[in-house]
């Protein structure tokens, strides 16, 4: 255009950096880095801070760049969805996002995991669930959709992917919210959902997240009795349980610290902190079982709030010394100990290239674990364990004042068989609840499981029964015995 062409332009364009460096690179027949697209280095960093979770997208030069590659990995996906057999979809939605990824299966058996993208503030209902699904998938097979800034190629969906892998997707991945399994049921049919084509139509399977079902074993089955709910907030999750003043407080950190080791223990090695973080449960059985193993350490510390602080962490500390029981602490003792069986199938399965094959075994042998530790043997009393630990703890008494009264806690001789029974009396109902959870959160008609109880033998020397694939060998890992199942 003419007036582009006038003088002041030109003599911008002559001040300006790139220009002589261009013009320097044209003249000695050389090539300079700085022009042009990034050099491999500044690629090579901005990975390394998205690798590290360091925010990538401070500059529009760094947000451009964070965006080519994540269209590079969107393209590898692509392909590797265009080329499948068949397809698995894993959605989670929790805080209004929906996260969403993908397991394509290839005809050689080749598998490729990948994510498809998330969808933020989308509604609540299982029809808002649904349409956000179907964008996720839509603008996971796009081209140039979302660039920072002007793009100069305008953002296109292939149709003809989005139908393979809408055709492709067989296994859908959820969590137990009603809401999720009822999207799950309408993205089979057009009619549920009110779409012009079904948005799964070879849907077959809808699979509740195992994760999920063994987190909900503990956060929510203790919930149920208020006796065991009162005890979770007190010893871990709320906001005036000492693990959590312990947790946030330096000065009263490094107190607990001197306590534990100058207090009675029944371990040899002393914690610094607690490692209380108020997310999911897994994170909290960390310091219910350290305020179990060192009751006397948190006590003191609580004693020593309540004697020489000013502020809300003296009413804390007061409040939980009054609080804290003989009975209390044994009922405590044995939550961790079902808490820690637990997280035994939470770490397990938690994980996609966990084999599916193994979870009836697990889930069996959790059963006759806490069958053992709370049925009628009793095992959580005689062998160690956070119930034996805290049993040996307080045989040996601590005397304190609290407001001008004496307290104590802990008993010379035998504990009252009372309290025990009474401790186990709630232990027992947990463990039904524990079943019925299982029934419905591991179902035994699942595919996967079923293959499990044809593929079954017997240890020769321990006589523990294994499970594996057809003719394949497994190893007892109780006895480390080979052997091959027919």
């Amino acid at each position: 255009m003419a007036d582009a062409l006038q003088v002041i332009t030109f003599k911008k364009h002559q001040s300006n950096p790139k220009h002589k460096s261009a013009v320097v690179c044209f003249l000695t027949n050389s090539t300079d880095g700085s022009i042009g697209a990034p050099s491999i280095q500044e690629y090579d960093e901005l990975c390394n801070d998205i690798l590290k979770g360091n925010a990538t997208c401070i500059t529009h030069k760094r947000a451009k760049m964070t965006w080519t590659i994540a269209e590079a990995i969107k393209s590898v996906d692509q392909q590797r969805c265009d080329n499948s057999a068949a397809m698995a979809i894993f959605r989670d939605e929790s805080k209004g996002r929906l996260a969403v990824r993908f397991r394509a299966v290839m005809p050689d058996l080749e598998v490729h995991c990948g994510t498809m993208g998330q969808a933020r503030e989308f509604g609540s209902g299982a029809l808002a669930v649904t349409k956000a699904t179907c964008k996720v998938m839509a603008r996971f097979a796009s081209r140039f959709h979302g660039a920072p800034g002007r793009c100069i190629k305008t953002a296109f969906v292939k149709k003809h992917l989005l139908a393979k892998v809408r055709q492709n997707v067989v296994l859908l991945t959820v969590d137990s919210a009603a809401d999720e399994i009822l999207s799950g049921e309408m993205m089979r049919s057009s009619v549920l959902s009110g779409m012009p084509t079904r948005a799964m139509p070879s849907l077959k399977y809808v699979l509740r997240d195992k994760t999920h079902g063994s987190r909900r074993l503990v956060s929510r089955l203790l919930s149920a009795d208020p006796y065991l709910l009162d005890i979770t907030t007190h010893f871990a999750r709320g906001r005036n349980s000492m693990a959590r003043l312990i947790h946030n407080s330096y000065i009263i950190r490094t107190k607990f610290k001197f306590f534990t080791k100058t207090s009675f223990r029944i371990v040899s090695n002393t914690v610094n902190n607690m490692r209380a973080a108020p997310h999911r449960y897994e994170s909290m059985q960390k310091p219910f079982g350290r305020t179990v193993l060192f009751i006397y350490g948190t006590l003191r510390t609580a004693l020593w709030c309540a004697q020489t602080r000013e502020d809300e962490s003296a009413v804390t500390g007061k409040e939980w010394a009054l609080w804290i029981t003989n009975e209390r602490c044994l009922q405590s003792s044995m939550m961790a100990d079902a808490s820690d069986q637990t997280m035994i199938i939470t770490r397990l399965i938690d994980t996609e290239h966990v084999d599916a094959a193994v979870l009836n075994r697990e889930v069996r042998s959790y059963l006759a674990t806490i069958d053992m530790l709370f049925g009628s043997e009793e095992k959580c009393l005689t062998i160690f364990g956070y119930t034996k630990a805290m049993l040996d703890t307080l045989s040996r008494p601590l005397v304190y004042n609290v407001g001008g009264k004496v307290h104590s806690l802990g008993m010379e001789g035998p504990f009252p068989r009372v309290i025990i029974d009474r401790c186990l009396a709630r232990m027992r109902c947990w463990v039904k609840l524990a079943r019925a959870t299982l029934a419905v959160e591991f179902p035994s008609f699942e595919l996967a499981h079923v293959l499990a109880l044809v593929n079954e033998k017997q240890c020769s020397l321990c006589s523990i029964t294994l499970c594996s694939k057809l003719r394949t060998t497994v190893v007892c890992r109780i006895c480390i015995d080979p052997f091959a199942l027919a």
